[in-house]
């Protein structure tokens, strides 16, 4: 079988550390929902000493752009990209509603967009999501990022991807980013 060593995994963390993500080293899990068990899905890790990794910056404020329902209790969070802040696709921020209150969020956009975007399930038992959901263009949330190492691998010709649910967010911005470089 074909193997496809283009994404890496890591472990994805943010500054408040309390964060706990099924992304390891090596494997990659996710829950089944019939029977609530880890399904370990193996992936090629590969680490490289010479990657160009982004910097992280803490609290920066960033005004709400746009808000678009993208499908069912799903909606795209489109922001401003503050100065700087520079990701690779398939990376997260953390995005706050007001200081300590938030929770981390793959960013969507491609990384030569000029706004941030996330997308995110909108549950009604979720506090911060029922923040979330108040907001209005104009409005402003703090970010802190880029976070995490689930990216593509620039020298990999082939890059392959499975996802399910709103686990498929990390892919969403590695494919703009192919999109955009026309790879």
């Amino acid at each position: 079988p074909q193997s496809y060593p283009s994404l890496r995994l890591g472990n994805a963390g943010h500054r408040q550390g309390n964060w706990r993500s099924n992304w390891h080293a090596d494997v990659l899990t996710a829950p089944a929902r019939s029977d609530r068990l880890s399904i370990p899905i193996p992936i090629s890790a590969q680490w490289r000493a010479d990657r160009r990794m982004s910097v992280a910056q803490e609290d920066l404020n960033a005004k709400v752009l746009g808000i678009e329902e993208v499908a069912d209790h799903r909606k795209c969070f489109t922001i401003e990209r503050p100065a700087g802040f520079d990701f690779e696709a398939g990376q997260h921020m953390f995005v706050e509603t007001r200081l300590d209150w938030g929770a981390p969020f793959t960013i969507v956009s491609a990384p030569g967009d000029g706004h941030l975007a996330f997308t995110t399930v909108m549950r009604d038992a979720s506090p911060l999501k029922k923040e979330l959901g108040e907001l209005s263009p104009g409005d402003t949330v703090i970010v802190s990022g880029p976070y995490g190492e689930f990216t593509r691998d620039e020298g990999e010709e082939k890059t392959g991807m499975i996802a399910g649910g709103i686990g498929i967010t990390p892919f969403i911005s590695i494919l703009h980013d192919i999109e955009a470089r026309g790879l």
